[in-house]
């Protein structure tokens, strides 16, 4: 398995937390880094800022103040 420095990274984006778990469990069975998940807009960003981030898949509904 390739390190997480070389693997694709993605954020996932969603509020409801099952459904985000679930994403971030299948993309990494595939192989991929998962950066998050992230519940809202600003904790998106934050987790953005920190990490080298190549896909963000993202909710297109979320809670709280960036819907």
């Amino acid at each position: 398995m390739n390190s997480d420095s070389t693997r694709i990274q993605i954020l996932v984006v969603e509020d409801e937390a099952v459904l985000a778990l679930d994403l971030a469990e299948l993309l990494e069975l595939e192989g991929y880094a998962v950066v998050g998940p992230a519940a809202d807009g600003p904790q998106a960003l934050a987790l953005f800022r920190q990490h080298r981030v190549d896909l963000l898949l993202c909710d297109i509904r979320l809670q709280g103040p960036w819907d």
